[in-house]
């Protein structure tokens, strides 16, 4: 008796463990199929939304992104654009260029094949945590980013004497290299918390669990990493983006109030690089405000599911916005179009450079006083017609040139030869060609002396 009641001990125990396994064709899929039959409102509305975005506009989106960013990256990156701003900015259009392409990777799961967690793609769910991890590292990276060349431009714009000495492009690159490396390493842990395991049910059906590992059932890893995740990456950059958004909010709205009154007094007194460094400015604005927009739904669901148990609604509220964390990601080239005149005519220079030079003809055959030399490297405008004479300028023994005036221009006057006294001398706003609008050296608005953003110098 002993034998047999230990025989169906161990039956039992058999049994039991058999009925524990998986049962291959009860495994949830995660196919995203548009909403039928007799559903409750709520798995409607989230199986409406997740086709809808995985299936439809998310393809969308993504090929506009990848497009736009590495149209961002190849202008940015051209020589005349080099500026510590357009690092950052460079440095934004890959890590989004990258969130982007993980996005349309995970969407994958959502299409029959992947979502039905077949054998057959064994492979796609073992890559799939590492998958995850470049969609939550490259958001990261973007975040901080933006947070740099805010911080970057408010030093710049509110305090231009330390901006000459902290607004470099080897401070930038440094930036950017610290960034990538701790937002990479801050989120390495993300693949370790899945478990992917091939599956062979009691009838020889294979088929995938993902499952989350001990780590990932880890209590004090998941308080420790959730908290610290809402902190560095969310509400602290959004504290500091909103608080430095509104101080160049404030120096754009002072700076424009300044250029009206001095355009009363005096309409020439408005330099061309000042009005270039407030539309600079305008821009990244843009850019932080489309932001925050587009971020801070996401932000305060994932802090909300913090203390609550996520629901049938939240999930589809998180397909919504997750996508509108990939609209962000795409949208930065349609912002800079819109805003950067530089931005515009580098992109028309180096992708569509026939419509560049139809435009330069035509400004020329209407009459236009400039005249444009380009080698799609380098572009200036010089002064035509008779206006102004270039007169080279000796610094030792004889003293140099000087303009001035003439019926038909300036014509050169060497210094210290032919001057009369002092009171007969012409007064120095005469000697001085008038401000052009062109900025500073006769140079156009693709070369104006500036050290940040699209509007950079050569």
């Amino acid at each position: 008796m002993d034998a047999v009641d230990a025989v169906e001990a161990v039956v039992e125990v058999v049994a039991e463990v058999v009925s524990q396994q998986p049962n291959c064709s009860a495994v949830p899929s995660f196919t995203a199929d548009w909403p039928d039959g007799p559903l409750a409102a709520e798995e409607r509305f989230l199986r409406g939304t997740r086709f809808l975005i995985q299936r439809v506009l998310v393809p969308l989106v993504v090929v506009v992104g990848l497009v736009g960013n590495f149209a961002t990256i190849v202008v940015l990156t051209r020589r005349r654009m080099r500026s510590s701003t357009n690092v950052y900015l460079t440095a934004l259009a890959v890590s989004d260029l990258l969130y982007l392409l993980a996005v349309f990777l995970l969407s994958l799961q959502h299409y029959p094949g992947p979502g039905s967690m077949e054998a057959t793609f064994f492979f796609y769910w073992q890559v799939w945590p590492f998958i995850l991890w470049l969609a939550d590292s490259m958001t990261a990276t973007s975040i901080w980013l933006t947070v740099a060349f805010t911080v970057e431009r408010y030093i710049a714009v509110c305090h231009p004497m330390r901006g000459r000495l902290l607004c470099t492009e080897q401070r930038a690159r440094r930036a950017v290299a610290a960034v990538w490396v701790f937002c990479v390493a801050a989120t390495s842990s993300v693949p370790w918390e899945y478990s992917v395991v091939l599956h062979q049910d009691a009838n020889g059906m294979q088929c995938i669990i993902l499952d989350t590992s001990r780590l990932g059932d880890n209590d004090l890893y998941k308080t420790l990493y959730y908290w610290s995740s809402v902190t560095i990456f969310t509400l602290l950059p959004l504290l500091l983006l909103a608080v430095f958004n509104c101080f160049l909010i404030n120096a754009v709205r002072q700076s424009r109030r300044a250029r009206r009154s001095m355009t009363q007094n005096e309409p020439q007194s408005v330099s061309q690089h000042q009005r270039q460094e407030n539309r600079i400015t305008i821009t990244l604005i843009a850019v932080v405000i489309l932001f925050l927009v587009c971020q801070t739904p996401s932000a305060a669901t994932l802090v909300y599911s913090i203390f609550t148990r996520v629901s049938t609604v939240q999930r589809a509220l998180g397909n919504i916005f997750n996508f509108l964390v990939a609209v962000n990601a795409a949208s930065n080239f349609l912002l800079y179009c819109a805003l950067s005149d530089k931005y515009r005519r580098t992109f028309l220079v180096t992708f569509v450079p026939w419509c560049y030079k139809g435009q330069a003809s035509v400004l020329q055959r209407a009459g236009s006083m400039y005249s444009t030399h380009s080698d799609f490297t380098r572009t200036t405008r010089t002064r035509v017609g008779s206006v102004y004479l270039q007169v080279p300028n000796a610094r030792n023994g004889g003293g140099g040139n000087r303009l001035q005036r003439t019926p038909s221009g300036y014509s050169s006057q060497t210094l210290g030869q032919g001057l009369g006294p002092h009171k007969d001398r012409p007064s120095p706003s005469r000697l001085a060609p008038p401000a052009s609008p062109m900025g500073p050296m006769g140079m156009g608005p693709l070369h104006a002396a500036n050290g940040n953003g699209f509007d950079g110098h050569d």
